[in-house]
């Protein structure tokens, strides 16, 4: 777990930046304006320095004027050794995200096999149903041409054959 503490340190403020900054001239006009006796001086702006650490290797420093932008100065540790910091911490999480991943993966590739796999298995039965009925139908045929009777019908009525009468029988022997 993370910890935060923070320290506050105020120091004396000696000028304004603006003061700093302007020619020596413009100094002693701003330093000889009239100033309201009638009314105390209003305070100077203090600085205060913040330090705030995380834990116990990052921790950064802010120095804040109240009256001004916050001007921030952290202490930047180098990204990578940073990275990896991060990462053997969080080491099992990532391990346990790759494995999640990983799995989801499987599942996905095992759930295409499957589908693949069935709709194989339902064409391989529609064949060997198509192919039952094709022997049950060739059986019934052959049955159906066996029949005396069948072939007598086509003799008759394709060949216009017919029986002939008792005297009209010859018969030959075979010495």
């Amino acid at each position: 777990m993370q910890s935060s503490t923070a320290e506050k340190l105020d120091f004396e403020f000696q000028e304004d930046e603006t003061a700093q900054n302007m020619a020596p001239e413009q100094q002693s006009t701003v330093q000889s304006a009239p100033v309201e006796e009638s009314m105390p001086a209003p305070e100077p702006a203090r600085p205060t320095i913040q330090t705030i650490e995380v834990d116990a290797k990052d921790s950064m420093s802010l120095y804040v004027m109240p009256s001004q932008n916050y001007q921030v100065q952290e202490q930047q540790l180098p990204l990578v050794p940073t990275m990896m910091r991060d990462v053997m911490k969080h080491l099992g999480v990532f391990i346990l995200i790759a494995m999640v991943v990983g799995l989801s993966m499987f599942k996905v590739y095992q759930v295409q096999q499957t589908r693949t796999l069935t709709a194989t298995l339902n064409e391989i039965l529609t064949d060997n149903d198509n192919l039952q009925k094709e022997w049950l139908s060739l059986l019934a045929q052959r049955q159906d041409l066996s029949a005396h009777t069948k072939i007598r019908a086509q003799a008759k009525h394709d060949l216009q054959m017919i029986k002939p009468k008792t005297a009209q029988e010859i018969l030959i022997t075979l010495d």
